[in-house]
């Protein structure tokens, strides 16, 4: 008997699905790198706070990042959210 296996790979379109509800409050999608993973980051605000979603994928694992801090705070700790995000791996 022959197994049959599937793997599924999680695409670009899928990714900008899961962004889709903030695509369409008018935030911009970028292209992100983030480690291993590739996809799509976006960041907006509201009221007095920054928030940072990244959507990003490597085959068949797609993650959902989520950053948030108050507006006066970006500056301060966003150099060191993206070295985080930047060292993701798969194992």
């Amino acid at each position: 008997m022959r197994k049959i296996s599937y793997v599924i790979k999680v695409t670009d379109e899928d990714l900008k699905d899961f962004a889709q509800d903030h695509v369409e409050a008018g935030a911009k999608l970028s292209d992100s790198i983030s480690g291993d993973f590739k996809g799509f980051t976006l960041a907006f605000g509201v009221d007095d706070e920054f928030w940072q979603h990244w959507y990003v994928a490597k085959e068949n694992t797609a993650l959902f990042i989520t950053y948030n801090c108050k507006a006066v705070d970006r500056e301060v700790e966003i150099d060191g959210i993206k070295t985080m995000v930047a060292s993701l791996k798969t194992t």
